[in-house]
């Protein structure tokens, strides 16, 4: 997480914006190799068509998030 170009919550938050305009605003989130296991949760997030190969998402907390088209392996 500390390697982050800007914190996750930006990021996030860019990414929902992203996906809730259909691509017009915000930024689509790239979190690949990020290892996000200090994070806890991401319980409602909407991560849909997140770019996350190879990202650490042990242990978290993944109740109820979107992740429709996610890149994940």
């Amino acid at each position: 997480i500390k390697d982050l170009p800007r914190p996750l919550e930006f990021i996030l938050r860019d990414h929902r914006r992203w996906v809730d305009t259909h691509g017009v605003e915000g930024y689509a989130a790239d979190l690949t190799n990020v290892d996000l296991r200090e994070v806890g949760s991401l319980a409602g997030a909407r991560l849909t068509a997140l770019k996350a190969e190879k990202a650490i998402l042990a242990g978290l907390d993944l109740t109820a998030i979107e992740l429709q088209a996610a890149q994940l392996s």
